[in-house]
């Protein structure tokens, strides 16, 4: 997770493209964990 934040500041200074980037799939992994513990909830 830190990994993820401190790759995140080095980008910031970079371009703003990488940034919106590694927003979407913050996005997105956040809509997988969604479904997944949907799923799980489903299961039991």
């Amino acid at each position: 997770m830190s990994k993820i934040i401190l790759s995140f500041r080095q980008t910031k200074k970079n371009n703003p493209m990488q940034i919106d980037m590694l927003k979407n799939i913050t996005r997105y992994r956040n809509f997988i964990f969604m479904l997944w513990k949907m799923n799980f909830h489903e299961v039991e």
